[in-house]
């Protein structure tokens, strides 16, 4: 409206006009008012929300670092797993030497046993029957300490 509409209007149009104004004026605050709240509202929820987050980052860092810290113990117990395994094999390969060893050992008392038994009286000279079975029985008794020292050896590398 113009100023020169507004001095054409009677005392009864303009206090309807102010009304109506005001009542606009009340309505409209009334609606920002509304949109204040729910923007405030708004605005704590999204703080809460921040926080939350917040929180869920620090917790998903935390287990990062127990993950990572995870990571490192299974590493260093492969490496510790896999040094045992290479001395595992390495003490089989020297069993499997000292087997052999033994079996070298078995086979040589057992050619001297034959021997021994089998040997005519002048093949050892004066040797009589009881020193053959002496020489006999010593050779025994190394067999079986070998045989023991090679079932210890074995038992402490199984």
């Amino acid at each position: 409206m113009t100023e020169k509409e507004l001095h054409r209007l009677g005392r009864h149009d303009l206090l309807e006009l102010l009304l109506t104004q005001s009542r606009e004026v009340a309505q409209q605050k009334s609606v920002m008012e509304e949109l204040t709240e729910t923007l405030n509202q708004e605005r704590a929820l999204t703080e809460r929300l921040k926080d939350r987050l917040n929180d869920k980052d620090e917790t998903i860092e935390h287990l990062k670092h127990r993950l990572d810290d995870k990571d490192e113990n299974l590493n260093r117990m492969k490496a510790e797993a896999e040094a045992l395994r290479a001395e595992m094999e390495s003490m089989r390969e020297r069993l499997s030497d000292k087997d052999l060893a033994l079996d070298i050992a078995r086979a040589r008392l057992d050619c001297m046993e034959l021997s021994i038994l089998d040997a005519p009286a002048t093949a050892y000279g004066d040797r009589t029957e009881e020193e053959k079975e002496a020489r006999l029985l010593y050779l025994r008794e190394l067999l079986q300490k070998s045989k023991a020292a090679a079932d210890r050896l074995r038992k402490a590398t199984e």
